[in-house]
């Protein structure tokens, strides 16, 4: 046996930088601006989520920003805001609803490629509606609540429910099907 040590080959230092247009338009401009900003939240976690929280639509303000007790924490104690709201909601109303908020490409099957669907703030609202309309729906004829989280197969137009470990639909999935796509499904 040789006393050599294992060396990791594992370590990437290849750069590639972004395009001057694609910078331009970024939140921060370069990784000098970006480690500033990580500095800064390192120094004052507090402080500084507190101003980027500002940037959410909140239903009620938080009282307090991060209370802490081992192993627990808590942001933002006492407010109320809705990301599906912030994310999508937000956007039409500010008139970006006709902008791209989705390129969604699949597998490639078949000799056409495969399939691209753009989805737009737009249809992303309705499509969340339906979703929370089929939600209600179901909740009512089981009275109770209920809360799930299912992924949206924009292929299928429809809930589906992926496999263990995946977060992409499988054959054995009922996407496509008429009962999927009913609103009671």
């Amino acid at each position: 046996m040789s006393d050599s040590k294992i060396t990791s080959v594992l370590n990437e230092e290849l750069v590639f930088p972004p395009q001057a247009e694609f910078s331009a338009q970024a939140y921060w401009k370069d990784m000098d601006a970006y480690r500033a900003e990580h500095a800064r939240s390192i120094a004052d976690p507090e402080g500084y989520w507190a101003e980027v929280a500002q940037e959410l639509h909140w239903f009620e303000p938080w009282g307090k920003v991060l209370e802490w007790n081992l192993p627990d924490a808590k942001w933002f104690v006492g407010g109320k805001t809705n990301l599906c709201y912030n994310c999508v909601d937000r956007q039409v109303e500010s008139g970006h609803g006709d902008e791209l908020a989705i390129l969604w490409e699949g597998e490639a099957v078949g000799p056409d490629g495969p399939e691209v669907r753009r989805l737009t703030y737009a249809d992303l609202q309705r499509e969340t509606g339906a979703a929370a309309t089929r939600s209600r729906r179901k909740a009512s004829r089981r009275a109770t609540s209920s809360r799930s989280t299912w992924a949206w197969c924009p292929s299928s137009r429809s809930r589906c429910s992926p496999a263990p470990g995946s977060a992409r639909c499988t054959p054995s999935c009922s996407a496509g099907s008429a009962a999927a796509r009913s609103p009671t499904g």
